[in-house]
């Protein structure tokens, strides 16, 4: 018995595809039992890419700030 960390429900029994961590435990929060953490079969085989929505894009450093002269500046 373990408790999958792709599907989040607990499996009673384990096929010989699944993978269960050693020293991954998930602890109930309703019953206080302490089962190992694993991934399951369907987990593993259907992993889903990350979305496009989720890139973060990094904005363009350009600012107003760069469009003033350098009048301001004096040499040393």
């Amino acid at each position: 018995m373990y408790y999958c960390i792709s599907c989040s429900e607990i499996h009673y029994k384990r096929n010989a595809t699944d993978k269960v961590f050693e020293n991954g435990f998930y602890i109930d929060p309703f019953g206080g039992r302490r089962l190992h953490l694993g991934m399951c079969q369907s987990a593993l085989k259907h992993e889903v890419p990350i979305p496009h929505e989720l890139e973060v894009e990094i904005p363009d450093a350009h600012t107003t700030l760069n469009d003033f002269p350098l009048t301001h500046v004096t040499p040393l």
